[in-house]
């Protein structure tokens, strides 16, 4: 039987981890960007790039956000970032699963413990954007209530925004 469950970030524990998983999302998601755009989304060793952005992400602090790991066997597998954008309002970035444990339904496992630690938190309504060839992603977001919209005040988005390749979505709790 598979033990698969939700942990908040420990930095002791799995900081070498959680770079592995962002290396894994960031070469995805620029390979990704390469073959429908034309251009590197990431300027530098993505290796090196991934490690500062850790650096900089893990010093989130509860109820301004958190970072949650998803473990399958003790395995760190999986991972996803909730920021505080304003108050009342959650936004999640960087959900990513390891390909090679996809298609387990561990994905909803993870938006469960978001809505969860989001009401937690005090906030009411829960934003985030994904890439338009990112389908599989906006099913499974539409699937658990959440509705397109437009940009989300306040918040900064990435170049692709600039592109007009993001989707826009919200869910209110």
């Amino acid at each position: 039987m598979v033990d698969a469950r939700v942990v908040i970030y420990n930095e002791n524990k799995h900081r070498s981890d959680l770079v592995d998983l962002m290396v894994k999302y960031a070469t995805w998601l620029n390979n990704e960007v390469v073959t429908r755009y034309g251009f590197n989304l990431f300027s530098g060793d993505i290796e090196e790039g991934m490690k500062s952005f850790v650096s900089r992400v893990t010093s989130i602090e509860p109820p301004d956000g958190l970072i949650l790991m998803l473990e399958v066997d003790d395995r760190p597998v999986g991972t996803f970032r909730l920021e505080k954008v304003e108050e009342g309002v959650g936004g999640f970035n960087q959900m990513w699963i390891d390909p090679e444990y996809r298609g387990r339904g561990y994905s909803k496992l993870l938006l469960k413990e978001l809505e969860d630690k989001s009401k937690e938190f005090g906030y009411s309504k829960l934003i985030l954007d994904t890439n338009e060839f990112n389908v599989v992603a906006q099913h499974l977001y539409k699937k658990s209530g959440f509705k397109e919209t437009g940009k989300y005040p306040g918040k900064t988005y990435s170049k692709l925004s600039d592109l007009g390749v993001k989707i826009y979505m919200e869910k209110n709790l």
